[in-house]
């Protein structure tokens, strides 16, 4: 007695050994993916790192070459508050400033700087009282996914907020000043958005304000004050979505007080 004819393939349902090996390549490409996601993720961080250097020795350069004063304002800011939003994560904005005479327009009071630059929307420069201009000298860096640190939160060793590099006798940050010539330019849509060196350095974490504002002189020294110092640090983690950060993706900047010259530590 003959078989009855199959039915139209059409007609088929999966059989379970073809189900299971199709959900066997499905867990099989997750786990290669995830791996590949995370890795790109850390990809975009180094390469962010790269220019925050950059950026910083492009300044140097500058302040030596045209032998003048040179700022470089790093200014966090959450992208939830842009429009429209973007949920990437914390963000960081870092803007350079160039006297254009040589000269530094900011007095020193002692304990802080006297001094407001003030840049409308669509402009590059802004002149002061006293005759000095002071110019935006690069288009402005926004790296996604970067959150900038208290200066001396990560120490030396090999746990979580811990580099191995990091030298052991890591001199201690500097004391802020009080105040700090204050940039006003817009970023990304946020008129007006105040770009200054707070009263005191927040402890560790997450801000809405800047920690740095970092001056080279005339010839390449590195200040935040009136005052030489030893070296300025500048500490980074790899910022993921929802304010979290990755504690074993970090990185240290350091910037020599009399060079200028930067030294990147990387977990």
């Amino acid at each position: 007695m003959p078989f009855p004819p199959l039915p139209p393939r059409s007609q088929r349902g999966f059989s379970l050994i073809e189900l299971m090996v199709v959900l066997a390549l499905i867990v099989i490409i997750g786990a290669i993916a995830v791996p590949a996601l995370n890795g790109n993720s850390s990809q975009k961080f180094t390469q962010s790192l790269g220019q925050i250097t950059g950026t910083l020795e492009q300044a140097r350069s500058y302040a030596v070459a045209q032998n003048t004063y040179v700022w470089v304002v790093f200014y966090p800011f959450d992208p939830s508050n842009l429009t429209p939003p973007d949920g990437s994560g914390q963000s960081l904005c870092i803007v350079t400033y160039a006297s254009t005479d040589g000269t530094n327009p900011f007095t020193w009071t002692g304990s802080s700087w006297s001094g407001n630059v003030s840049i409308p929307a669509g402009q590059t420069e802004d002149t002061l009282s006293g005759g000095t201009t002071i110019r935006v000298v690069s288009k402005t860096v926004v790296l996604k996914q970067v959150a900038i640190r208290t200066e001396g939160y990560f120490t030396q060793g090999s746990g979580d907020n811990q580099i191995a590099s990091l030298p052991v006798d890591m001199p201690p940050a500097p004391t802020a000043p009080s105040g700090s010539p204050e940039f006003s330019i817009q970023v990304r849509g946020i008129a007006n958005s105040a770009l200054q060196l707070p009263s005191s350095i927040p402890p560790g974490g997450l801000t809405s304000q800047a920690l740095s504002v970092i001056q080279f002189t005339p010839g390449g020294a590195v200040r935040v004050s009136d005052s030489p110092i030893d070296s300025v640090w500048i500490d980074f983690h790899r910022a993921k979505g929802g304010n979290l950060v990755d504690e074993k993706d970090i990185a240290c900047v350091k910037i020599s007080g009399l060079t200028g010259l930067t030294t990147l530590y990387r977990k």
